[in-house]
């Protein structure tokens, strides 16, 4: 029921539904990282009045809310990728329904206007590095680990380019589409070209590692 609600409202006012889902996200964020910061403080000023033997289990329980904030932080991505997944204009202009996905003419488009090519080309080793440590074996992993890899690590310096891009670019493009000789209204938002981001790393992972192919074809 909560699925085709949403399904809706994204059909009928897709910017304001994600706006909305992403505000609440960020509110369950800074209220989850307040109750973090003042559990942390409080567990400080015990630990600092205990005895030294009891500093261990002190520090488990210090661990365990480090745990929770980690498990949080990987919530929101996959909220994220959930509402990216959602958005029916990425998968129809952006990607195509090939399996696997396709990144389309628009799609390179905007993955070149966005700079997102230029920030996966400049940080190519640091972006296989991060996906050899979770050393993917099959293509589907390989597509869906480099997708979370690039929402883990959107707050980072070498995003800034895509976020001013996505800022201060109006909400709908018109880009001309090769293949009808017509124009296509493309819907701008920040999950979306980082999915498509995703399918560029897919490749360029793929190709580091053609063995992973070999292996999925003779099973």
């Amino acid at each position: 029921m909560i699925n085709k609600l949403i399904d809706f409202c994204l059909e009928k006012w897709p910017l304001i539904t994600v706006a909305v889902i992403l505000l609440a996200v960020f509110a369950w964020i800074v209220w989850r990282i307040s109750k973090y910061y003042h559990s942390v403080e409080a567990m400080r000023e015990k630990v600092n009045r205990l005895p030294c033997e009891n500093y261990a289990n002190r520090l488990n329980e210090l661990k365990e809310q480090t745990r929770i904030v980690s498990s949080t932080h990987e919530l929101v991505v996959e909220i994220s990728r959930w509402i990216a997944r959602k958005d029916k204009n990425m998968i129809d202009v952006l990607i195509s329904k090939s399996s696997p996905y396709v990144i389309t003419q628009i799609g390179f488009r905007i993955l070149d206007e966005s700079g997102g090519r230029k920030i996966i080309d400049d940080n190519l080793d640091f972006f296989i590095a991060e996906l050899e440590k979770l050393n993917p074996d099959t293509p589907y992993d390989v597509e869906d680990r480099s997708v979370s890899i690039l929402f883990k690590n959107v707050g980072s310096e070498m995003f800034k380019p895509l976020k001013n891009y996505i800022y201060y670019s109006p909400d709908k493009l018109e880009v001309p589409d090769p293949e009808t000789n017509g124009n296509r209204e493309v819907l701008l938002s920040l999950p979306g070209v980082l999915n498509v981001m995703g399918i560029y790393l897919r490749d360029k992972y793929m190709n580091k590692h053609p063995e992973i192919e070999q292996m999925t074809e003779s099973v």
